[in-house]
């Protein structure tokens, strides 16, 4: 984060809580100590008058300004041990083990309005101690310090009385207490905001990257399942980088997210407003517009963001396709429930002349499966014969939405840079890391592809940041499902299948 005033004000007031929270411990804290640890003072004062002596001082006008300036001396004699040694000493009978030096640390005095009126106090946390102290200075003092002062001399104009009220800074320490929680709290927001590269705004992807947000995906509750996967990881584990070794997230909390009848409405509208941006993008290759959708690393959401953007686009009328080009780790067919004999990968590899496309119950939007898993599906993405698919496809879909692995881990994203108008990344609020989606970017630079912009998926749409929170960077591919290929004889026949999904009604072959 770039550290201005204007973010700073933000990262505070995003962290207003903690830092009230910061500022009541602080409180507490040290007024606790202080109640634990620190004695109740007991203060006894006296006053005293600086006497000249006007026979050896006839001058009247001076023998003011010789007073005030001796009570400076004065003061620094009555810390001396040539008066304090004498009070120790006649304390001895009821204190045996008071000192000069201890009577010097609870000693304190001082001029009053620059008048020849000092006033000395003595505080210990024993009110008797206070009292008895102060009785004997001001009874020995007057007369050690004339014989050393014979111009002038002095008076006890206020006699010491016995303390009954005692100081306690509880107050003024917890008041010292919240204020040093309050600023130890804000600095470690600060500097932990400095440090912080994950997204959590919009305008955390647009001011870092130059790029618009084309869609920003309000939370949903099943993104609370991607939250546990990455909430486990300890702190450290998530500053040195460590990642959930593994997907876990349910089949059934996946389907959930596609957009249905009980999606939220704030939703169903960020993907219109998506779809509208996407309306009026200009198409750069022949035939229809055709976007890949990708990621910087898994568990983004970028299959569910594909899905639905593909339905919000076929609800408006216009004939989708969207083609899962993840051949690794599929899930568009679990997720929409459907059972395609033969899908992408079985094209791409020769083993079928035609590639299944599955018609879905919405009006208007088709799906291409990626069919069975394989590792070498960056070559089979850059073969001629995807070319050829694409080529044929175009003249059929007003949109095609491409499905992509993540950037950061394979390479099959971007070998179909000249095959499309442009990319999609999607980013996910508080997992998103802006190092990987630059690296992202630096891939698809480097093979001149065209990144349109971003979706950013579970911002909280009443803050604008992620209702997660921070959960550190989300997830390398972890087990992405390296498995052998198994390509089997599959024939030629095609063969429609019921299915118990709401998305899916047939399976027909493209003609």
């Amino acid at each position: 984060m770039e550290l201005t005033l204007n973010n700073i004000v933000n990262v505070l007031l995003r962290k207003i809580w903690i830092l009230i929270i910061a500022t009541i411990v602080g409180a507490l804290l040290l007024g606790a100590f202080t109640v634990l640890v620190v004695e109740k003072q007991y203060t006894t004062t006296a006053k005293l008058y600086v006497r000249i002596n006007k026979e050896q001082n006839p001058n009247s006008s001076t023998n003011t300004t010789f007073a005030r300036n001796i009570v400076a001396t004065y003061l620094e004699m009555l810390k001396s041990s040539t008066i304090l040694d004498p009070v120790a000493e006649s304390l001895r009978d009821s204190y045996d083990n008071v000192t000069s030096d201890d009577i010097k640390k609870w000693f304190s005095g001082e001029s009053l309005n620059q008048t020849e009126v000092f006033e000395i106090r003595i505080t210990t946390n024993d009110p008797q101690l206070s009292y008895d102290t102060m009785a004997s200075l001001v009874e020995l003092a007057p007369d050690i310090m004339q014989r050393y002062l014979d111009a002038s001399g002095v008076e006890v104009i206020e006699p010491p009385v016995y303390p009954e009220d005692y100081t306690w800074p509880v107050a003024r320490n917890s008041v010292i207490g919240g204020l040093l929680g309050l600023l130890v709290s804000a600095a470690i927001c600060i500097l932990v905001a400095f440090l912080d590269t994950f997204v959590y705004t919009r305008d955390d992807l647009s001011d870092r990257f130059h790029l618009p947000v084309i869609g920003a995906i309000p939370s949903m509750k099943e993104h609370e399942e991607l939250a546990k996967i990455h909430g486990k990881r300890t702190l450290i584990q998530r500053l040195l980088g460590k990642y959930p070794t593994s997907d876990t997230r349910s089949a059934e909390s996946e389907k959930k997210m596609i957009i249905n009848k009980n999606t939220p409405f704030s939703v169903t509208e960020a993907y219109r407003t998506a779809r509208t941006n996407i309306l009026y993008l200009p198409s750069t290759t022949s035939g229809c517009p055709k976007f890949a959708i990708t990621s910087s690393f898994a568990m983004e959401g970028k299959t569910t963001t594909a899905v639905n953007i593909a339905i919000t686009m076929a609800q408006n009328g216009k004939k989708v396709l969207l083609i899962d080009a993840d051949m690794r780790k599929p899930r568009i067919a679990k997720n929409l429930g459907i059972r395609a004999e033969s899908g992408l990968s079985e094209f791409l590899a020769k083993l079928t002349e035609t590639v299944t496309v599955s018609r879905s119950s919405i009006d208007n939007f088709y799906v291409i499966t990626s069919g069975k898993s394989t590792s070498n599906s960056s070559e089979l993405l850059a073969s001629e014969r995807m070319k050829q698919l694409i080529g044929q496809l175009q003249n059929e879909f007003d949109y095609i939405f491409i499905d992509t692995p993540p950037m950061n881990l394979v390479t099959d994203a971007s070998v179909i840079a000249d095959l499309v108008d442009g990319y999609f990344i999607v980013a996910f609020s508080g997992f998103s890391d802006k190092n990987g989606i630059s690296d992202a970017l630096e891939a698809l630079t480097q093979v001149n592809a065209n990144v349109i912009g971003f979706f950013l998926n579970g911002v909280d749409p009443k803050s604008g940041y992620g209702k997660y929170g921070k959960y550190g960077k989300y997830g390398k591919y972890g087990k992405y499902g390296y498995g052998k290929y198994g390509y089997g004889k599959y024939g030629y026949r095609y063969k429609a299948y019921d299915t118990t999904e709401p998305y899916i009604e047939v399976i027909e072959k493209d003609e």
